[in-house]
């Protein structure tokens, strides 16, 4: 995905009609977003509360798309991130929580278990 310096995306959320009327508008794992190149001055953020995701160059995040966000390339370079949207299971939730392990150690995973409680 590019976005072009000066440009933004006025404020969304990606619930499918279907994910809507199923009631799971909220899900973590509906998409990752991994940034190529964040150039300063941009954000993607959620349009209720305006926390932004901390992206530098070669990040990436999990990102809850059913809540409303939005973005901005305040700079005067191009914004690249590649976004991966995909259905929540079993087997992507095994993957996740193998990763999280793997980068943030065993613990990460008791924190993230009480915070769904």
């Amino acid at each position: 995905m590019l976005l072009e310096p000066g440009a933004s995306i006025d404020a969304h959320n990606d619930a499918s009609p279907q994910r809507i009327r199923e009631n799971r508008i909220r899900n973590i794992a509906g998409a990752i977003n991994i940034a190529f190149y964040q150039p300063e001055n941009c954000y993607l953020r959620r349009a209720d509360t305006k926390e932004e995701l901390p992206f530098e160059n070669c990040t990436g995040f999990w990102f809850d798309n059913g809540v409303e966000h939005e973005a901005l390339n305040s700079s005067n370079e191009n914004r690249y991130h590649f976004i991966m949207h995909g259905g929540f299971n079993k087997e992507r939730e095994e993957l996740m929580r193998k990763s999280l392990v793997k980068q943030f150690g065993k613990d990460v995973l008791r924190e993230i278990d009480d915070r769904l409680n």
